[in-house]
């Protein structure tokens, strides 16, 4: 799985995500990430408007998409991607 041997996020966030997407923001073809992020606050990722598709984890708040899934914080926090 990409997100455990590419981005190293620990078996405790990925259980505390629990995901109904099986992870489709991280593209296991390659590893790559389907959502990008512009900025945090907190655990709380605001992603670029370009690249949202349909997830759980992601709302429409004020006039920005945020993401409240501690997997794809995680990433950004240790990777800054």
């Amino acid at each position: 799985m990409c997100v455990k041997t590419k981005f190293n996020v620990s078996d405790d966030i990925i259980e505390k995500t629990n995901c109904e997407n099986d992870f489709s923001c991280i593209n296991n073809t390659d590893c790559s990430l389907n959502c990008r992020v512009k900025n945090t606050i907190g655990d709380i990722c605001i992603l670029e408007a370009g690249n949202i598709f349909s997830c759980n984890k992601i709302v429409f708040f004020g006039n920005e998409y945020v993401c409240n899934c501690p997997t794809r914080a995680e990433i950004f926090k240790k990777l800054k991607i």
